[in-house]
């Protein structure tokens, strides 16, 4: 592996601190779990980067991280995570011919013989100069515990939510004070009674996540006119394009 890149914040501090290559789209929880990790490793101000892909392995590679991973979820899940094999090959491959030690979550070697997934517990990869691979380990299993411990009193939590907004649905009509506003709470406890009947919280997390996006309309609207499209997407040409020949 290449020397560390200097990073003079980091390099102030009186104990050396890991940098960790990971990917961007990650929620809390893996957020959380990951840290989990570097802090009984005793890195208590690792300095993350957030890439997708291979540029992950890249900088690993490079020397400027010291592990490149990949946490689909939380550590929690245990089973395997299907990954796509195309977003890590090459980045493992020139990871590992730089130094690196390339396994899952579990401490065992990857198997890249399933086709175009990988089947093992999510992926990483660490400079064995930088990193010890049984305190790493070590740090994953401890920080697998807590996380289980964390993911029950979450569950727990949104089972409560959900119970709360159950029980706003049901007492909504009471409030409405115009055929309008009790038209538009029908639509809301329809739709609100089909989201939330489940005390599972992964049902409930998918429910409530999957309206937290700007771009998306609001659950509980009545469907608006269609958008207008682009006359011109799908192949279609313009006409007074200059590009077009």
């Amino acid at each position: 592996m290449k020397p560390r890149m200097r990073d003079f914040l980091w390099d102030t501090l009186p104990t050396k601190q890991l940098k960790v290559a990971q990917g961007e789209n990650m929620y809390e929880y893996t957020i959380k779990d990951t840290f989990l990790i570097l802090k009984e490793m005793g890195s208590e101000y690792p300095k993350p980067f957030y890439h997708d892909g291979s540029l992950k392995y890249c900088q690993l590679a490079m020397g400027v991280a010291d592990i490149a991973w990949t946490l689909a979820h939380g550590l929690y899940v245990k089973e395997d995570i299907r990954e796509s094999i195309v977003d890590h090959a090459a980045g493992a491959l020139l990871a590992s011919e730089a130094g690196a030690t390339v396994v899952d979550f579990n401490g065992e070697p990857i198997d890249w013989s399933h086709g175009r997934e990988l089947t093992s517990r999510s992926i990483l990869a660490f400079d064995p100069k930088m990193v010890d691979a049984d305190g790493l380990q070590t740090a994953i299993d401890s920080a697998t515990v807590q996380s289980e411990k964390d993911w029950e009193h979450f569950k727990e939590v949104r089972r409560e939510q959900a119970e709360t907004i159950r029980n706003m649905l049901k007492n909504m009509a009471q409030h409405a004070e115009t055929p309008e506003e009790l038209k538009r709470v029908k639509i809301c406890q329809a739709r609100g009674e089909k989201e939330f009947e489940s005390d599972d919280a992964e049902v409930f997390n998918e429910a409530a996540q999957k309206y937290l996006h700007a771009n998306e309309p609001d659950q509980f609207q009545e469907p608006g006119p269609e958008p207008i499209r682009d006359p011109f997407a799908g192949g279609n040409k313009n006409p007074y394009s200059p590009f077009n020949a």
